[in-house]
């Protein structure tokens, strides 16, 4: 237990607050800046009067967290940052930029070349082939996935315990050490990918980030349903100056231990949320789409189509056992997955023998609806298609074959996700691109589209959030039309309702707190 004293003391630091900004007109941004660049600093393309104001807060501050919706242009914002540092002479090093994916890689390509003068080196390939890129390149940037970062600095390792055969991945100290000294700046991308403390991502970003002077992280969504989750994205940039050097500390400031059953959760005091707010400004700027008039319009529609009677009697056994599935939750989540299995149009189970299956569907009326409507845009729109389930991308993968329209699929299956990502933007004949949510709703600009079709839609607010803003990216004024496709009196409604709210309909199921559809 901290000191009641001590806490108090935190709370009522004088901290400065940087979204006084978003006060400014847009000719007091630009005359602020008329006396704060170089006379012979340019920006290589003009930046918006949000992007301005932003520029400024890293003017003063090397360490700060943007956290602006999707699409807001904070990579070219970043960079337009680090270039003005470069140019007085204070960042001489490298900065490594961690992007979220292979395909945000080439995304912060495009960013770089287009906003500044820096050379950059891209880390793909395996352990090996990453590490002869890194030293035989001498670039201003490095740019590297997460999951690439974790490939380069870490083994797999056997357990102690003869018992246990698997595997884990663990740091190589020398190479986190040789890796981690070579870099002056660090920027985040997507920084919620770090927002779990217990993670080995975390770890490595935080031995990143202590050998740093510059620290910029980005992100639309910084949290989802946990508060809990900024300290990590702020102590990685401002390394505790904002919201304390520990995660107990914070816990005692701002939560307070509630009972469950089990033992206790940290639970946010809701009266301390303008205190939250209020000391957050002093290291991060928040712009929401909604804030600006710069966005170009969105149209929200919903086509709803009936159960099949083949799915309907599925779907009322996977219902019945996720209502006697409460309090399990492996049985919970299987039950839940199975209704939206139906829903999509196949349900997966286990034989006798415990081999895997699969029923596809005869009739599936969601599916037709979705080519319907596919087949019914205008001859050079382009759209994209998000799914959540293989199977319902493999079901669609065939139909568009069998319609003749020319398409890129973008899945853990993908070989290339870049070449996917650049034919379906640069091909006039390529129309659609068929994406899982989570593959293609992150760290994508595709604003040659003018419809997503959401076959799935994903449970996570955030996973949702992101997709939506792939293709209503800021400059563009085309209207983006947003269809969901869903089955009538279904989970696809529950999952849908949740979202709208800032909810995962799965995680209240797993809290009792409903019982489904």
């Amino acid at each position: 237990m901290i000191n009641k004293r001590i806490i108090k003391d935190f709370l009522d630091r004088d901290l400065e607050d940087w979204h006084c900004v978003k006060d400014l007109t847009e000719l007091e941004v630009w005359e602020e800046l008329d006396l704060e660049l170089p006379e012979d600093f340019r920006f290589k393309t003009p930046p918006w009067k949000h992007q301005a104001a932003s520029f400024i807060c890293g003017l003063h501050n090397k360490n700060f967290l943007f956290f602006l919706d999707m699409g807001l242009g904070k990579s070219s914002l970043v960079t337009n940052i680090l270039s003005l540092y470069e140019q007085k002479g204070e960042l001489s090093g490298k900065t490594l930029i961690l992007a979220p994916n292979e395909v945000g890689i080439s995304s912060w390509e495009e960013q770089i070349a287009e906003h500044s003068d820096f050379a950059y080196t891209s880390l793909l390939g395996d352990q090996k082939e990453k590490w002869k890129l890194f030293e035989e390149n001498d670039t201003s940037f490095y740019i590297i996935s997460y999951d690439g970062l974790l490939s380069m600095l870490t083994a797999l390792t056997k357990s102690k315990n003869k018992k246990d055969t698997s595997k884990k991945r663990k740091p190589v100290a020398k190479l986190v050490k040789k890796f981690c000294v070579a870099f002056q700046g660090l920027v985040l991308d997507e920084i919620h990918f770090c927002k779990n403390h217990d993670t080995l991502a975390f770890r490595l970003c935080n031995q990143l980030s202590k050998n740093c002077d510059f620290r910029y992280g980005l992100t639309g969504t910084p949290f989802g349903r946990k508060p809990i989750d900024l300290w990590s994205q702020f102590f990685l940039i401002d390394r505790g100056e904002t919201l304390s050097e520990t995660l107990g500390f914070f816990r005692e400031a701002y939560f307070e231990k509630v009972g469950n059953g089990f033992g206790y959760d940290w639970v946010f005091i809701k009266e301390m949320e303008e205190d939250l707010h209020q000391a957050m400004r002093h290291k991060s700027i928040r712009y929401a789409e909604e804030e600006l008039d710069s966005m170009p319009p969105k149209v929200y529609k919903t086509i709803k189509v009936p159960f099949s009677s083949e799915a309907y009697s599925y779907y009322e056994l996977a219902h019945s056992a996720l209502v006697e599935a409460q309090g399990n939750y492996e049985m919970l989540k299987n039950a839940f997955i199975r209704k939206r299995q139906i829903v999509a149009g196949y349900v997966d189970f286990k034989d006798k023998d415990e081999n895997r299956q699969r029923i596809t569907f005869k009739e599936n009326l969601r599916l037709d609806a979705l080519v319907d409507y596919v087949m019914g845009i205008p001859p050079k729109a382009k759209g994209v298609i998000f799914v959540e389930f293989t199977p319902s991308g493999d079901m669609i993968a065939e139909r568009l074959k069998k319609a003749g329209l020319k398409f890129e699929r973008l899945y853990s299956g993908t070989k290339d996700k870049i070449a996917a990502k650049d034919t379906f933007v640069t091909d006039p004949e390529c129309r659609w691109l068929l994406a899982n949510s989570r593959s293609g709703g992150v760290n994508l600009n595709l604003q040659v589209a003018d419809y997503e079709l959401f076959y799935e839609c994903p449970v996570s607010p955030i996973v949702r959030r992101q997709a939506e803003k792939r293709a209503p990216r800021g400059g563009k004024t085309k209207t983006t039309f947003i269809v969901d496709f869903m089955v009538k009196n279904s989970v696809d409604e529950d999952v849908l309702e949740f979202i709208r709210e800032g909810k995962d309909l799965f995680q209240n199921l797993i809290e009792g707190e409903v019982s489904g559809r």
